[in-house]
């Protein structure tokens, strides 16, 4: 049984897992900012056109995922 790679020499099969993951906790992410914001709309509150620019400034500012994913090792 071949023992798991240290650092940055990490296996394909995990970094793959890490990617999986993480896409999934965006996933969860998003549906929760989506219900927050059509509860806020419909309560007509008047910060929703600047919540809704914020949340695509940052998802437009972050670098893609495979870049994060080498950046910190996973």
């Amino acid at each position: 049984m071949q023992k798991p790679r240290q650092g940055s020499e990490c296996s394909c099969a995990r970094l793959s897992d890490r990617i999986a993951f993480n896409v999934m906790l965006d996933e969860f992410a998003i549906a929760a900012m989506s219900e927050a914001i059509a509860a806020l709309r419909e309560a007509n509150d008047p910060a929703v056109p600047d919540l809704e620019h914020t949340i695509r400034t940052h998802r437009i500012g972050q670098p893609p995922l495979k870049w994060s994913a080498l950046w910190y090792g996973f």
